[in-house]
């Protein structure tokens, strides 16, 4: 029963650095997209308001716009970051307390392939016997 869970276990990692991949994928379109709003914010900025719109409302709403960019930017650089650092620790047996945590925050940040994934990854790593293969190898 052991050697299941543990090909569960190495299963579960490589889904997660599968889900790495995608999610740098989705980065680099990601940024693409915000250099093109950039830009068309830019743009709109210097062409005159024919709506009654004031300059600084303008101001403002680029200044939101640009604001969401970021975070959701910042988001997407974190969470193949704490895909890589889950699977890895997933396959190596490492730290089950921050695979725990990680499937976790993937979970909340990657609907909905990332909780479907993290949702067996933790009913696996809840598992007594898949916390006795880290114990295993925290102790070798």
């Amino acid at each position: 029963m052991a050697g299941k869970k543990a090909r569960q276990l190495n299963l579960i990692g490589i889904l997660f650095l599968v889900l790495t991949a995608i999610s740098l994928l989705s980065l680099v379109l990601m940024i693409s997209v915000a250099n093109q709003i950039y830009e068309d914010a830019d743009q709109e900025l210097s062409v005159p308001a024919s709506d009654g719109a004031t300059y600084e409302s303008k101001i403002q709403t680029n200044s939101v716009m640009k604001s969401m960019l970021v975070g959701m930017l910042i988001c997407s650089i974190v969470l193949p970051l704490i895909c890589l650092i889950t699977g890895i620790s997933i396959l190596r047996r490492k730290s089950h307390r921050s695979c725990i945590i990680g499937a976790v925050v993937v979970a909340l940040m990657a609907f909905p392939l990332g909780t479907i994934l993290c949702v067996w990854s933790l009913m696996l790593l809840c598992d007594a016997e898949s916390r006795q293969l880290f114990g295993e190898q925290q102790d070798g």
